[in-house]
C-alpha cells in the first residue's frame, strides 16, 4: 500500500494506494474550489465503502457482497467521469492541475484504489505503517540523525518491538521490563 508514487510501481505487482491520501487530495481540491462537487461525492462512497469493509471485517466476512460493490464500482466510475468532464486535460505539454492529476490517478487506478474493498485483509489506508515509522523521521529531524549504523539499528530495534508488541495489547512499560529483565516479550507463534 502506498501513495501512488510511481516509482513504487516498479515493486511487485499487488498494489493498494491509501485512500487517506486520496480523501485529504479531494478535501483539498473541494476546498480550492467549491464548484468541484464531484470530489465531495466521491469522498462519501469511499468512506461508506470503508464503513461497509470494517463491518464485514468484524462479522468475520472475506469480502463485501459482490453485487453490493458492483452498485458502489458504477457510482465511483460515474464520479470519475464527472471529475474529468469538469476538468479537461490541458492540451499540449502545459502543466496538468492537482484535479487532472488525481482523476488520473483514481480512474487508472480504480482497482488499486477500491482494494480494500474486494480483499478485506487490505486497509482502507496505510496511516499504521506511516505511524510505526513516524518516530524514525522525528528522531532523525530532532537530532539530524543517528551517529552510527548500530545505533540506528538498536533504535529501530526497540521502535520495532514496540510496535509489535503494543498491536499484540502489550503495555509499552511491561515489554520493556520484560526486556530488561531477560524475559523478553514475543509474539505467539501459530
Amino acid at each position: 500500500m502506498h501513495d501512488g508514487f510511481t516509482p513504487y510501481r516498479r515493486y511487485g505487482t499487488g498494489h493498494a494506494l491509501c485512500n487517506a491520501h486520496h480523501v485529504r487530495e479531494l478535501a483539498g481540491i473541494l476546498d480550492a474550489d467549491p464548484d468541484q462537487t464531484w470530489a465531495a461525492d466521491l469522498i462519501r462512497p469511499l468512506c461508506e465503502i470503508n464503513d461497509m469493509a470494517r463491518s464485514a471485517h468484524v462479522d468475520g466476512a472475506e469480502a463485501i457482497d459482490e453485487r453490493l460493490l458492483t452498485v458502489y464500482r458504477h457510482r465511483y466510475d460515474t464520479i470519475i467521469a464527472t471529475g474529468r468532464a469538469a476538468n479537461p486535460t490541458p492540451p499540449g505539454h502545459r502543466a496538468r492541475p492537482p484535479a487532472v492529476n488525481l482523476l488520473a490517478r483514481l480512474g487508472g487506478f480504480a482497482t488499486d484504489v477500491l482494494r480494500f474493498a474486494h480483499d478485506l485483509r487490505v486497509p482502507f489506508d496505510n496511516n499504521l505503517a506511516e505511524r510505526d515509522i513516524r518516530m524514525v523521521k522525528l528522531r532523525q529531524k530532532i537530532s539530524g540523525g543517528f551517529r552510527t549504523w548500530t545505533g540506528a539499528a538498536t533504535f529501530c530495534a526497540i521502535r520495532s518491538y514496540l510496535s509489535t508488541a503494543r498491536k499484540q495489547g502489550i503495555n509499552a512499560l511491561e515489554a520493556l521490563t520484560r526486556l530488561h529483565n531477560g524475559r523478553a516479550w514475543l509474539p505467539e507463534t501459530s
